[in-house]
This record gives structure tokens, C-alpha cells and sequence, in this order.
């Protein structure tokens, strides 16, 4: 019952607050999921058998995932978000890098999907164009065919 009491005390105190959400909104991509799913078992087991509850920023850093911050067990408000931000700006080069990186890939994921769809379309207009030229030819052909009976 305890343990329950306790992740009420932090969804309420911490993860549902608006400078929480304000803080990751400006900052951060926010993930979470439960330890008894594959997804978030896999992951608190990569954290060395973190407990909950647990909050961590991780960093692409010097080649591979890095975690440059994390919190254990129950912190005030106040308390997480000071370590966060401190976290952020000493690894703002790298986050930045990591922005850089998702933009460029996302700039050229929505140059490929425009260059599909206007490929799409041009197949197309194409398809059109040949059934027309086709019916034409069929009119002409059935023209001639009777103009020579």
C-alpha cells in the first residue's frame, strides 16, 4: 500500500505538473511506460534495474546513449526540475546535435513523401493520358474501318 501511495504522490507531484510539462515540452522528447510491459521491462532493465519511480534524461553522447540524469524514488517538484534544467545546459551541445540530426531527417522524410506523391501522381495523369491516346486510337481505327466498307 505504501509503494502505491508513493506513485500516486509523484504522478500527482511531479509527472502530471504543468513546470514539469513546460520544462519537456521546451526541452525533451517524453517517454514513458509501465515495467510490467515488454517495452518498459526491456528498458528499466537496460537502467540497471532502476526502481520506480524513476525519471532520466538520456543523451547521444560521445557515439552511443548516455543517461546524464537520472532521479530514483520520490524528489520534490522543485528538486527535479533544478537537477533537469542543470542536466540540459551542461548537455545542451548534444541535445542540440540530436535536434539537428531529427530535423534534417525529418526535412528530407517530407521531401521524399512530396517527391512520392507528385511521382504518384504523375503515374497517374500518365495512366490517363495512354487511355486516352488508347480511346482515340479505337475511334480513329473504328472511323477508318467504316469509311473504307
Amino acid at each position: 500500500k505504501q509503494w502505491y501511495q508513493r506513485r500516486v504522490a509523484i504522478t500527482a507531484g511531479v509527472v502530471c505538473t504543468g513546470l514539469l510539462k513546460s520544462v519537456v515540452e521546451d526541452n525533451l522528447l517524453f517517454w514513458s511506460c509501465s515495467t510490467k510491459k515488454g517495452e518498459g521491462e526491456c528498458v528499466a532493465e537496460s537502467l540497471n534495474k532502476a526502481k520506480p519511480p524513476f525519471l532520466g534524461l538520456l543523451c547521444f553522447k560521445d557515439g552511443q546513449m548516455r543517461m546524464v540524469y537520472k532521479n530514483q524514488g520520490y524528489a520534490t517538484i522543485e528538486m527535479i526540475i533544478s537537477r533537469l534544467t542543470t542536466a540540459i545546459v551542461e548537455n545542451e551541445p548534444h541535445l542540440n546535435r540530436q535536434r539537428s540530426n531529427r530535423d534534417r531527417v525529418s526535412e528530407s522524410s517530407a521531401s521524399q513523401q512530396i517527391m512520392q506523391e507528385q511521382d504518384a501522381a504523375f503515374q497517374e495523369s500518365l495512366v490517363r493520358d495512354q487511355e486516352r491516346a488508347r480511346k482515340k486510337k479505337e475511334e480513329e481505327d473504328e472511323i477508318k474501318k467504316i469509311q473504307e466498307e
